[in-house]
């Protein structure tokens, strides 16, 4: 979470909802947010259309009808939470029915209903509420109500809104660059001062949902690209480009060196960015076509320079970034530390001679870096899930499936620091804000717990209810922060709110890796992937680094696998004994103890 340039937001007050609009869209598509913090894979409208694909799968090509269960699931949970729909009469929900001896009715559990009632709901919910873009324009004048009239007291609605629009943006087709870029260009770089409310306008001004031309321009290597050049069709060859628009980067752009040429393709996208990422990956099917029957041929598009045209406008579009990168990298500090936890872990495996666990520990280890090293977006999620199945040994001797013992050891690793990285980012985002306020709050934490204890105490403790609204009512230029805050003191206010709001965490990581499972076995058995691939590796990538960390962690205090698993059992366990039925008051010592799990 960062500060906009407020520099030209003349009047912030009548604003502060578009204020909220910019802050939240920046920090949902920055590519180092924090898991929790990013845009989600799916909405429900593109649940749906998940749900749809799961039933064609099963009617047409053999899939098992409990794949559809947890989908439907999902989506059940995601409708009856969705804003779009909280005013309609006849919401989704009402097609969710059992028509039985106890009668027509509503229900109020998915597990009652059976394949065919499944299917009947969801391709209704699907016709009635989701065709062409009616979702999306329900979102929008949500949204736009909202930042207009500028009722603060809408603005936790806002947020949920915002996240299921960017999502919904980003699979209908627009790239996450592009919506970034519209937000920094119309709020946080804007050429005029931003004063009134309905300046929303400039930002979904810029979304038509229909495709445009655009006409990408590569800078090649000649020498490398021209034997390659005359068996293809898609492209055509300039050895230089005339100025079209005028702009200075443009003129930077056509003025190349010796033994340089332009290969241009025409292409249709939503946006400049989607355009540039066409013409790529038509030229890149065009150049493995090629290496079939030269397999010498080495030219990777992917890092050339490349620009786009659209009408009188030109754009520079760096070369892409892979979905794998999109995450923080750790302090030298912590890097050593892993290091050393990582390499004491296969000490304690030699010398204790686990059988083959410090060959599943290297292998762990060669497919994370294989997974890092690709150039596939599939690949990268075989490489990743692999690593799950050899360490956990899954198999199918048992009587569960195979993603059911994934989850079974996976969800409680991951859901364990939930609330800890919520409050460690937190803290991050007052200091961001004000290193005065942050040392105010800090004070005496001597580690990074205890920094992330006393921020904790500030926003969920009643002791600290003044010291709280105080710093609300100084922080009014930034509200994602101060909404933020308001959201954890409302949410996490005793022991119970706060088990139920990690276990509903549980279920989202659950359905998100059950989601992962299903496109690895999409990729493998039919070669397909889903358009949203980006955004799950994404997910899959930050699981994998703290499945490996906790993995490492636990071995070099000399756990096998199974001891490991059996300790993972044992916590799980805990937590809902102490924490799932009773209702306490927060204090100092019961913070304490719920960071820690």
């Amino acid at each position: 979470m960062k500060q906009g340039n407020l520099e030209k937001w003349t009047d912030c007050k009548s604003c502060e909802n578009l204020l909220l609009f910019s802050e939240l869209v920046n920090e949902l598509l920055f590519d180092y947010s924090i898991p929790s913090n990013r845009v989600a894979t799916l909405n429900s409208h593109f649940l749906c259309l998940d749900a749809m694909s799961a039933i064609t799968g099963i009617d047409n090509n053999g899939v098992p009808e409990g794949t559809l269960k947890p989908i439907a699931e999902e989506l059940f949970n995601a409708l009856k939470v969705d804003p779009v729909f909280a005013d309609l009469e006849t919401t989704p929900l009402n097609y969710f029915v059992k028509n039985d001896k106890r009668g027509f009715r509503i229900i109020d559990n998915i597990s009652e209903l059976n394949y065919l009632e499944l299917k009947n709901a969801i391709t209704s919910i699907h016709t009635l509420f989701f065709c062409e873009y009616k979702y999306f324009d329900n979102l929008k004048q949500r949204i736009k109500t909202i930042i207009i009239t500028n009722d603060t007291h809408q603005q936790l609605l806002l947020f949920r809104l915002v996240k299921s629009l960017l999502t919904e943006i980003i699979n209908i087709g627009y790239s996450s660059q592009y919506i970034y870029y519209v937000m920094d260009s119309c709020y946080w770089n804007p050429q005029t001062s931003i004063n009134k409310p309905n300046q929303i306008d400039l930002f979904f001004d810029n979304f038509s949902l229909k495709n445009k031309d655009f006409k990408v321009v590569f800078i090649v290597d000649k020498s490398k690209i021209y034997k390659y050049m005359h068996f293809s069709h898609n492209v055509e060859l300039h050895d230089s480009l005339a100025i079209k628009t005028g702009m200075h980067k443009e003129s930077q752009f056509i003025n190349i060196r010796k033994k340089k040429s332009f290969i241009t393709v025409d292409t249709k996208a939503l946006d400049f960015y989607s355009a540039a990422k066409n013409a790529r990956t038509l030229l890149s099917l065009d150049i493995s076509i090629y290496r079939l029957y030269n397999h010498e041929y080495r030219y990777n598009i992917n890092t050339v320079k490349c620009g786009v045209y659209e009408e009188n406008t030109f754009y520079r579009v760096s070369s892409p970034k892979s979905a794998v990168s999109h995450k923080k990298m750790p302090s030298n500090k912590k890097i050593q530390e892993s290091i050393e936890i990582s390499q004491k872990a296969l000490e304690v495996a030699c010398k204790k001679s686990y059988y083959d666990l410090p060959l599943t520990l290297i292998k762990a280890i060669e497919f994370h870096s294989h997974s890092l090293d690709s150039i596939s977006k599939e690949n990268q999620l075989l490489d990743f899930w692999a690593i799950f199945e050899s360490v956990l040994n899954i198999s199918n001797e048992h009587t569960s499936d195979r993603i059911q013992q994934v989850c079974m050891y996976l969800v409680p690793i991951l859901k364990r620091r939930y609330i800890y990285s919520l409050f460690e980012q937190l803290a991050l985002d007052i200091k961001t804000y004000s290193e005065e306020e942050y040392q105010n709050i800090i004070v005496s934490a001597k580690d990074k717990n205890e920094v992330v204890q006393k921020i904790c105490e500030f926003v969920l403790l009643k002791d600290h209810q003044g010291l709280r609204e105080s710093f609300l009512l100084r922080c009014n230029h930034y509200p994602l922060l101060k909404e933020r805050i308001i959201y954890y003191s409302d949410k996490l206010k005793d022991t119970k709110e706060m088990y139920n709001f990690v276990e509903k965490h549980a279920d989202r990581v659950k359905w998100q890796i059950m989601r992962i499972y299903r496109n690895r076995n999409l990729i493998i058995h039919n070669g397909k992937s889903m358009p949203y691939l980006n955004l799950l590796i994404e997910n899959l990538h930050s699981y994998v680094d703290e499945f490996i960390e906790y993995v490492f962690v636990s071995i070099s205090e000399g756990n096998t696998i199974e001891t490991m698993c059996q300790e993972l059992f044992i916590k799980e366990c805990q937590w809902n004994a102490k924490f799932s039925k009773n209702k306490r008051e927060l204090n100092a010592d019961i913070i304490k103890e719920i960071l820690s799990y």
